[in-house]
């Protein structure tokens, strides 16, 4: 193997387990945490900061994950590589369809940043922000599913 296919199957593992590990940590450890340990308001608001810093992690991850995909081609091209790269490119495009589309939409929404606020907050607005987060996390369950995947492809030999 060259040393820039080497280098790609590097970067692209690092960059999925970044992806994958920074999924499951968010998902089983910070946000069961934090809403159990904060009111609903400060928990939201706490959470969507940390989610914001990840999610662009997890986009530039993608994008690193991607080109290393690529780049561990550059003596072969194999279905094995292909499949890594789209897997890759799976997950980069729902964390941009995330980061772009979702996420500014619930943003819109004006969340409640007080209890106040949330006593008053339009039920409909409510009902919409609701819809969006059960999206988010379908999305961000597909990335955890996708990106181990892409892990567990990545160690097999051949």
């Amino acid at each position: 193997m060259s040393f820039v296919a080497t280098t790609g199957a590097v970067l692209y593992l690092v960059a999925m387990a970044v992806v994958f590990g920074g999924t499951a940590a968010l998902s089983f450890a910070v946000a069961p945490t934090t809403f159990r340990t904060l009111k609903a308001v400060d928990a939201g608001r706490v959470f969507g900061r940390v989610l914001r810093v990840f999610d662009a992690m997890a986009w530039v991850a993608t994008l690193v994950a991607v080109a290393g995909g690529v780049a561990a081609m550059a003596v072969a091209i194999s279905a094995r590589g292909a499949a890594l790269v789209v897997l890759a490119a799976a997950v980069h495009a729902t964390t941009t369809l995330l980061r772009r589309s979702v996420a500014p939409k619930m943003a819109a929404l004006k969340p409640p940043e007080t209890e106040d606020e949330a006593r008053t907050w339009d039920p409909d607005a409510r009902r919409q922000f609701d819809a969006l987060h059960r999206l988010y996390v379908r999305l961000y369950t597909s990335n955890l599913f996708l990106s181990l995947a892409a892990l567990v492809l990545a160690s097999l030999p051949g």
